[in-house]
């Protein structure tokens, strides 16, 4: 039994190995802690200790956020967690310090853009040579990263576009106007220029990169941050409060249906 996981089905018998139940849909997770093991060297306890927490409550998510290098423990409140982590300190002898996450920001573009470089380096015998014409437009929230190429008439050899868009992945991860990575964006490479002996990878890299920068400054860039869509049922006498409480922390309602207000007891 030590195999049983969630969503598991026991038969008696191979033949009913077919046989499923419907899955259930836990709600998805509304607060979150970063976990540090306070004793050096605990790392992988607590990574082992977590899994099994997490099979034990399918509702616990866990994540390790490459960004920021944290542990991220998500459930569905405050008590929620803190049962976790009781369990953890309990059952498992091992301490944890905890604090909140991390905010990860992103950055996109609002409007279509084009831009070209020219990365032209010489400096005794063999140089470096790369042209690159591209353009950019914006993708609906959660649609990541396309990358075209529309290149014809070989203006850009077929070998070099993979540098092409290598650069184009690193501008990506490394941002525009705050540090932080770019998405949902569609970059079109459409035409360049290339030559015969000074054009190497490195140079196409470079002229990838620095074009698609110059293109997501003309498209008017933004940064994105994480927002939460609330439904709240208040009682009338509570209204004013709660939307204090929103406002201090930089929320805003969006619509009040008096009509649904919960009247007090």
């Amino acid at each position: 039994m030590d195999d049983l996981a969630f969503d598991s089905v026991i038969h008696d018998s191979h033949d009913e190995d077919g046989v499923q139940f419907k899955t259930l849909n836990f709600p998805e997770s509304m607060y979150s802690l970063t976990l540090k093991p306070k004793k050096r060297g605990d790392e992988q306890k607590m990574s082992d200790v977590l899994a099994k927490i997490a099979a034990e409550d399918p509702s616990l998510k866990i994540e390790h956020r490459t960004r920021t290098n944290e542990t991220v423990l998500s459930g569905q409140g405050e008590f929620h967690l803190k049962i976790a982590l009781e369990k953890m300190q309990q059952v498992f002898k091992l301490d944890v310090e905890t604090s909140q996450p991390s905010v990860e920001y992103f950055e996109t573009i609002t409007k279509p853009a084009e831009a070209q470089y020219r990365h032209k380096k010489q400096s005794g015998g063999a140089g470096q040579f790369g042209e690159v014409h591209l353009k950019v437009r914006p993708l609906e929230r959660g649609a990541g990263f396309a990358f075209v190429n529309k290149v014809v008439g070989g203006a850009i050899p077929t070998a070099l576009i993979p540098a092409v868009e290598k650069g184009i992945v690193q501008a990506l991860e490394e941002g525009a106007i705050s540090g932080n990575p770019i998405k949902d964006i569609e970059v079109t490479v459409f035409d360049g220029k290339y030559h015969s002996v000074d054009s190497k990878e490195i140079a196409f890299v470079i002229a990838g990169k620095k074009a698609f920068l110059q293109a997501v400054e003309a498209a008017d860039p933004i940064v994105l941050e994480p927002i939460v869509d609330l439904s709240l049922e208040i009682p009338t006498q509570y209204v004013g409060d709660v939307s204090g409480d929103l406002s201090a922390n930089r929320g805003s309602s969006s619509e009040v249906n008096k009509a649904l207000m919960v009247a007090p007891y």
